[in-house]
C-alpha cells in the first residue's frame, strides 16, 4: 500500500507541477510579448521621428538649391517680376509636390535659354541631378564672362559640400626614384592623354538631353554663345521688354501720391525699411533696380512686387495666380497618371506570369501522360520522367514538386 500511495503522489505532485509550469509559462509568455510589442511600438516611433526629421531636412536642402538655381536662372531669362513673386510665394513648402513643380520650373528654364532640346526633355527629367549640376556649370561661365566670379572660384569646392580626402600616397618605384634623380620633368596624367581627358569630360553631359552648344561651352569653359545682355533668343527678348516695363510701373506705383495711389504710405515706407532705403537720396529707382537682384532678399522682393502690382494690375496677378494653380493641379494629374500606369503595367505582368505558369503545368501533365504510357521500360517509367521533367525546369519554376 505504501508503494502504491507513494506512487500516486508522486505522479500526483508531478502533474500539478506540469500544470503550474504551464500556467505560469503561459503567463509569463504573455507579460513578455505585451512589453515586447510596446518596446516595438516605441522604437518604431523613435524611429520614423528620426527618418522623417532626416528626409524634412534633405528635402529643405534639395528644395534650396532649386530655388538658388532658379533664381539665377530668372535672372539670365528675363523673366516677369510678377511671375517669379507668385511661383516663389505659392510655392515655397518643403513637401515633394513643390519640389517636383520647382523640377519643372527649372526645365522650363533651361528650354528657354536653349541649354536642353525639347525632343530630349524625357531623357532630362531620368538625369536630372547630372543636368542640373550641368546647368550649374553653365550659371557659373555666364558669372565669369560678366566679371562677376573668377575661374578658381568656379572651379573651388562649394563650402557646403565635404572637401574630397586626398588619396593614399603611393610608394616610389625603383624606376620613379631613378627618374626623379636624374632630373626629368614630371608628366601628368592631362600631359600624356589629353584626347582621352576630353572624352572623359564629354562623356558626362551626354545622354541628359543638353544641346551641342551647351555642350560645347561646358567643354571649352566658355559662354555659350550668348550676348552680352542674353537676348538671342525670341522668348528671353519678350520677356526683356516685359520685365522693362513692369519695372517702370513700379516705380509709376512708387511715385505716386497717397490720394491717387491705392498703395498707403505706411505700406511703402514699409517697403523702403524692409531694403534699408529709409534714409537714402533716389529711393524709388533703387529700389525698383534692386528687386530680384539677390537672393537674400528674395522674399522682400515677392512681398513688395506683389503689394505694389495688385494695385496697378490687378487682372494680369489674378490670372497669373490661377495659372500657377492650374500649373500645380496639373502637376498632381500627371503623377497621379503614371501611377495608375505603373500599377496597370504590374498588374498585367502578373496575370501574364500566372498564364504562362497554368500553361506549363498543362504541358508538363499532358507530357507525363502521353510518355507513361507509351512503354514500360525502366528507363521510361513515370517516375524517371518526372525526375527528367523535374530537373530540366527547375531554372524556370524552382517551387514546382511532382506528387
Amino acid at each position: 500500500r505504501m508503494k502504491k500511495a507513494s506512487r500516486v503522489y508522486f505522479h500526483t505532485r508531478n502533474a500539478i507541477v506540469t500544470m503550474q509550469s504551464l500556467v505560469r509559462y503561459r503567463q509569463c509568455r504573455a507579460a513578455y510579448l505585451i512589453v515586447r510589442g510596446l518596446i516595438i511600438i516605441c522604437q518604431a516611433l523613435v524611429r520614423g521621428w528620426l527618418k522623417r526629421r532626416e528626409a524634412r531636412k534633405e528635402r529643405a536642402e534639395r528644395l534650396k538649391e532649386l530655388r538658388m538655381h532658379i533664381f539665377n536662372l530668372w535672372n539670365y531669362a528675363h523673366t516677369p517680376l510678377i511671375h517669379r513673386s507668385k511661383f516663389w510665394v505659392l510655392f515655397s513648402g518643403e513637401g515633394m509636390l513643390d519640389i517636383a513643380i520647382h523640377e519643372d520650373e527649372a526645365l522650363s528654364l533651361w528650354r528657354v535659354l536653349g541649354l536642353i532640346d525639347q525632343g530630349k526633355e524625357s531623357l532630362t527629367r531620368l538625369n536630372f541631378g547630372q543636368a542640373s549640376k550641368a546647368a550649374s556649370e553653365w550659371v557659373k561661365l555666364q558669372e565669369i564672362s560678366r566679371g562677376n566670379i573668377s575661374l578658381a572660384e568656379m572651379s573651388s569646392v562649394s563650402p557646403s559640400s565635404d572637401p574630397p580626402t586626398p588619396p593614399a600616397p603611393r610608394r616610389k618605384t625603383m624606376w620613379a626614384k631613378a627618374i626623379e634623380k636624374a632630373g626629368y620633368p614630371k608628366i601628368t596624367k592631362e600631359q600624356s592623354s589629353p584626347r582621352k581627358m576630353i572624352r572623359k569630360e564629354d562623356s558626362r553631359y551626354k545622354g541628359i538631353g543638353l544641346t551641342r552648344s551647351a555642350i560645347t561651352a561646358l567643354r571649352k569653359k566658355s559662354a555659350l554663345g550668348f550676348s552680352s545682355n542674353g537676348l538671342n533668343q525670341p522668348d528671353i527678348k519678350k520677356n526683356s521688354l516685359k520685365l522693362k516695363e513692369e519695372r517702370e510701373m513700379l516705380y509709376n506705383e512708387l511715385k505716386k501720391e497717397s490720394k491717387l495711389s491705392t498703395t498707403s504710405d505706411a505700406l511703402k515706407q514699409n517697403i523702403f525699411v524692409r531694403f534699408d532705403l529709409q534714409s537714402q537720396k533716389k529711393r524709388k529707382v533703387t529700389l525698383v533696380n534692386l528687386l530680384w537682384e539677390n537672393y537674400e532678399m528674395a522674399d522682400a522682393s515677392a512681398e513688395a512686387v506683389l503689394s505694389l502690382a495688385t494695385s496697378f494690375d490687378k487682372e494680369h496677378s489674378e490670372a497669373q495666380t490661377v495659372w500657377m494653380n492650374a500649373r500645380k493641379d496639373a502637376r498632381i494629374r500627371a503623377d497621379l497618371l503614371c501611377t495608375v500606369q505603373a500599377c496597370i503595367v504590374s498588374i498585367q505582368g502578373i496575370k501574364c506570369m500566372e498564364r504562362e505558369r497554368k500553361h506549363f503545368y498543362q504541358q508538363r501533365a499532358a507530357a507525363v501522360r502521353v510518355l507513361s504510357n507509351q512503354s514500360s521500360s525502366p528507363m521510361s517509367s513515370p517516375a524517371v520522367i518526372r525526375l527528367g521533367l523535374s530537373r530540366s525546369n527547375r531554372r524556370i519554376y524552382p517551387s514546382t514538386s511532382f506528387s
